[in-house]
């Protein structure tokens, strides 16, 4: 599949991005030789479903997949659809972040997500060791000085915020101090309580940043007790276990769809944002949110990063400008 990127049908609505996980080592065999295909296949529905941007994790969990930056690149090559790679620290000391940013460069890409990184799993540290030397305040504050020394058109830094974190205060900070570094977008941990959607209306009112709302559907009663237990920075509704306990696949589904499209309602009377995180690589239940959300077609085109006509606006290459939200009242 190649040839000159084709855009899919320009939406109104909120500006939603979709977590599409990219392939993955296993058991030490790389997946087979369709894995890309069917990724293509993935992004390309995503992008006809209404989504404005795909989002690349960077080993997500510490264990190795397909290098976001790549397949980034290779995305909006062969879909048109804008494409923000996360770059972690902990796998890439300072020269490889720096030659991350120049191959984007090259290509066109001018959008990225910087976070530290999940921490090496316990099992793997005796063979992988971080290569991290700062964390993702440090790697902002080296873009911001990288956007004035080497690059002709700025990398846009995006990051991550934990609206489960504990003391969310200090959360708060840490998020300020990354705007401060230059972050202007921050992407959320997934909510699936009141007390993170309380937490993503004080970050509205306290962050001089554009908000997505992480929204991650859970699909089954095992799914959930496992996020609960292993992911860092998720907080579930026991309520939600008790739903799915029992249940088939398609009755599965279907909680799963309901109770993300409710959450992602609910963000969106605070913020113009969403993050969906697809499950399991489950396209078809990132489909029906977006169906439920009733997007609609719009006569505004869709810029590809490298043929965004300047100057632009948004301190973000993906062409659209997200609106203000006047409310009353990932690390």
């Amino acid at each position: 599949m190649s040839g000159a990127p084709v855009s899919g049908p320009p939406v109104s609505g909120p500006f939603i991005a979709v977590e599409l996980d990219s392939p993955a080592a296993n058991g030490g065999q790389r997946e087979n030789p369709g894995a890309f295909g069917r990724y293509l296949e993935a992004a390309t529905r995503l992008r006809d479903a209404g989504a404005r941007a795909i989002t690349v994790a960077d080993n997500p969990l510490a264990s190795p997949r397909a290098d976001s930056c790549m397949l980034a690149a290779a995305v909006v090559r062969e879909t048109g659809i804008p494409v923000i790679p996360h770059l972690a620290c902990r796998d890439r000391n300072r020269n490889a972040l720096l030659s991350a940013l120049l191959a984007l460069d090259l290509l066109g890409n001018r959008e990225i997500l910087a976070v530290t990184g999940d921490p090496v799993r316990p099992e793997d540290r005796a063979a992988v060791k971080s290569a991290a030397s700062f964390d993702s305040v440090g790697f902002a504050r080296l873009v911001a000085e990288w956007n004035e020394t080497l690059f002709e058109r700025p990398f846009a830094v995006s990051g991550a915020l934990n609206v489960n974190a504990p003391n969310f205060p200090a959360e708060l900070a840490r998020a300020e101090r990354k705007r401060e570094a230059g972050v202007r977008r921050f992407f959320t941990q997934p909510i699936f309580s009141e007390r993170a959607l309380r937490n993503l209306e004080r970050a509205r009112e306290a962050l001089d940043a554009e908000l997505l709302a992480g929204i991650l559907p859970v699909l089954s009663a095992k799914n959930a007790r496992y996020l609960a237990e292993n992911v860092r920075g998720i907080a579930l509704d026991p309520g939600l276990e008790r739903r799915l306990e029992g249940t088939d696949r398609e009755g599965a589904a279907a909680i799963a769809s309901e109770t993300a499209a409710e959450t992602a309602k609910a963000a969106l009377r605070v913020v113009t944002g969403l993050y969906l995180i697809t499950p399991f690589r489950r396209i078809d239940i990132v489909e029906r949110i977006l169906r439920g959300l009733g997007l609609q077609p719009e006569a505004s085109p869709v810029y590809f990063p490298h043929e965004a006509p300047e100057p632009r606006p948004s301190a973000f290459p993906v062409g659209i400008q997200l609106r203000p939200v006047h409310c009353g009242g990932l690390r």
